[in-house]
């Protein structure tokens, strides 16, 4: 990362510690907004940066294993222009507390529009009582919103105003998410809006495995199939799930790149960040791809990455070559579902065995990524190009090119029978009989694998 350029992190305007031109060490900065754009709050990705680059400072990744020297070198200059900058900063705050630039901390956010305008004091009492200046909260601009929303509905937060004072909060933050395209149900209780802000994650299985031509590290996939049925069993309860083909027109316009952001605000990483038994992984935290491209097509919900360098990207990619990444995978939050599962109740079959169906009408992205549990069976990694499959097949010794049209009239007689379908990511998939289509499709993924020229 030689020659990193200053770059902006997050949307703030106030500078490091509100210290106006004030900047994170590039180095740092570089790591914290590929951690913004993975879904991590700015001040958590700050605070993960400095972790990060300080343990490759002191020559290792957290885990046991050895970093170069010269990302070592690199990351101890970076470590020492933060810890001068924060010296800096301890020192200046005396008396910056006593300027009149203090105002600011009325308005954490900076020059932004508030839902509270101040009612509260800086330690939660009301500013009538106490006597002090109130402290602004809750910003409305279009990046805090929905956040503003989920908090403000959380019983702790809304018992410290009056009923008057809340009616008026909750106004002006319904108002703003109309203002910035956001759906917002008016009566909405705490615990619907806590759900609402739930993560939800949907894997899908994948056909074929193949990486682009090119660089060897960009993968086409599938992270999600539309209007298609798949028995879900998750916090909603249990039910059929169909994704409709609009979920995330929003979700796609407001993280594509625009203005002066060149990167998509979603991250990349290897089972949602987890280990296979759903805990928090330390390894698995850190992105191991970029997005190129993401769209909604008549299939799904397409995604370009290109995988970074280093053990974990260059694993996924040597298993993604092999056939061992077996499902493609996204987590969000499902905004608007019909029917809601918040206002329905949990959902669960009727008597007569009957699963009811709920579709996803709108969702966010946070995150996509391989898995190695894949919960629908018809995502895919899309297959080797055209042009590298005639390159291969004009290479081709004649035995071979003759087994391989075989292969080829055996897949197609059986390529309309139906698939063993698929699992929840509750449940890890179970070990069954291979059917015929499936031992063909194995034995042709081994086959172009075997032949693959890069």
């Amino acid at each position: 990362m030689a020659g990193l350029a200053h770059e902006k992190v997050g949307h703030t305007e106030q500078g490091l510690w509100h210290h106006k031109g004030w900047q994170l060490p590039a180095y740092i900065q570089h790591v914290a907004n590929d951690l913004i754009s993975s879904g991590h709050s700015e001040s958590r990705a700050i605070e993960m940066a400095v972790g990060i680059v300080r343990n490759w400072a002191h020559g290792h990744d957290g885990h046991g294993h050895a970093i170069h020297p010269d990302t070592a070198a690199k990351a101890a200059a970076a470590i020492a222009e933060w810890d001068a900058l924060k010296a800096k900063a301890a020192a200046s705050k005396a008396s910056s507390s006593r300027r009149a630039g203090m105002a600011d901390t009325r308005a954490p956010y900076g020059n932004v529009e508030y839902a509270d305008p101040g009612y509260l004091d800086a330690d939660g009492n009301p500013v009538s009582k106490s006597g002090n200046k109130g402290v602004q909260r809750y910003p409305i601009d279009a990046e805090h919103v929905q956040a503003a929303w989920a908090y403000i509905n959380k019983e702790k937060n809304a018992g410290q105003y009056t009923a008057e004072q809340l009616s008026a909060i909750k106004g002006r933050i319904k108002a703003a998410m109309k203002r910035h395209g956001h759906d917002v149900s008016d009566d909405t209780a705490s615990q619907g809006a806590s759900r609402s802000d739930t993560a939800y994650t949907r894997s899908f299985g994948l056909e074929d495995i193949s990486i682009r031509a090119g660089d060897g590290r960009t993968v086409d996939a599938y992270a999600a199939v539309f209007d298609l049925s798949q028995p879900i069993r998750d916090q909603d309860g249990e039910y059929n799930e169909i994704i409709d083909r609009s979920a995330f027109n929003g979700a796609l316009a407001n993280a594509a790149p625009s203005g002066g952001r060149e990167r998509w605000r979603v991250g990349v990483f290897y089972n949602h960040g987890r280990t296979i038994w759903n805990t928090p992984s330390d390894l698995y935290s850190m992105p191991v791809g970029v997005p190129l491209e993401i769209r909604a097509d008549g299939k799904g919900l397409f995604t370009r990455t290109k995988y970074l360098p280093g053990p974990l990207g260059d694993s996924i990619l040597d298993a993604i070559r092999e056939g061992s990444i077996t499902g493609y995978s996204f987590s969000g939050a499902f905004t608007r579902s019909d029917p809601d599962p918040r206002r329905a109740g949990r959902m669960r079959a009727d008597r007569a065995g009957s699963l009811p169906t709920v579709r996803r009408m709108e969702s966010t992205l946070r995150e996509y990524g391989p898995t190695p549990f894949p919960a629908y069976a018809d995502a895919s990694i899309v297959g080797m190009r055209a042009e590298q499959a005639a390159m291969l097949l004009s290479t081709m010794p004649a035995d071979e090119f003759d087994r391989f049209r075989a292969m080829f009239v055996a897949v197609a007689a059986v390529s309309d029978l139906p698939d063993t379908g698929g699992v929840t990511e509750a449940e890890p998939p179970k070990p069954a009989a291979r059917s015929l289509k499936e031992q063909l499709d194995a034995e042709w993924r081994e086959f172009m694998l075997r032949h693959r020229k890069d």
